[in-house]
């Protein structure tokens, strides 16, 4: 014979443990799949660089799963304050002057807007154009970061052995830690 006072507890018990771990398990799920599907911002950068004419084009590559309207990106870039740069078709590809910020004891101009295109997963949409009247040196760094929809992209960079974080807990971002692209004449 069963008894059922036995039955009773041990069926629930289980039946609570199950519920437990179906609820953990469908969260764990989910934020699995969050991170699968939202868009993975990159800047991208083609040039051409000869002897009359020197040019760059800057663009966002969406890695992602998830397409973003125009006006859901706000890209910013540090463009170094001692290049001398013109905006190639300035009324296509506008620009916001953000002031000046030094990023690792260099100045930097801060340049901002938002996207005018929607960026669609593995694609890419340009959004500034340079022309260089002067390169010194032969290389220079762009630091850059994205605010969307989805918040700070990237979140980090691997910086010496470590992932660091680009915006603190209250939004800010620390200039120190922002990724770059680097750009050489070769």
């Amino acid at each position: 014979m069963i008894d059922i006072n036995a039955f009773l507890n041990n069926f629930w018990a289980n039946f609570i443990a199950g519920f437990c771990l179906a609820g953990l398990f469908s969260i764990a799920f989910v934020h699995l799949f969050e991170y699968y599907r939202k868009p993975k911002l990159k800047l991208i950068w083609h040039k051409k660089f000869n002897h009359d004419f020197n040019w760059i084009s800057i663009n966002i590559r969406n890695n992602g799963k998830t397409a973003l309207k125009e006006r859901e990106i706000n890209w910013h870039l540090y463009i170094p304050h001692v290049l001398d740069f013109d905006f190639l078709e300035g009324d296509k590809y506008k620009t916001q002057f953000a002031g000046s910020s030094p990023i690792l004891n260099e100045e930097y101009d801060h340049y901002r807007e938002f996207n005018f295109f929607p960026s669609f997963p593995e694609r890419e949409i340009v959004i500034l154009k340079l022309k260089l009247n002067d390169v010194q040196g032969n290389k220079f760094r762009i630091y850059y970061h994205f605010s969307s929809v989805v918040g700070i992209q990237p979140r980090r960079v691997w910086r010496k052995f470590w992932y660091r974080r680009i915006a603190e807990r209250n939004g800010e971002v620390r200039l120190g830690f922002l990724p770059y692209i680097e750009i050489g004449k070769s």
